[in-house]
């Protein structure tokens, strides 16, 4: 079972990157009101998960893609 849960992180790691990076700009804004802090934790996130996958499809190789997609 551990195996298959660290492929899973493994396999989505641009995805919980984005989650914690999002999770650290959510504590960071503390001071402000909650509804600024959930957009900007989301602004974070959303931009650098964009990013990470611009960088991803760029690199990859049409054999990369259908070996990830199987």
């Amino acid at each position: 079972m551990f195996a298959s849960v660290r492929e899973h992180v493994t396999h989505h790691a641009r995805f919980y990157t984005s989650a914690l990076l999002g999770v650290i700009v959510w504590a960071a804004t503390g001071t402000l009101v909650p509804p600024v802090r959930l957009m900007v934790a989301g602004d974070g996130f959303f931009g650098v998960y964009l990013v990470l996958m611009a960088m991803l499809a760029t690199r990859a190789t049409l054999e990369d893609m259908r070996r990830r997609a199987s």
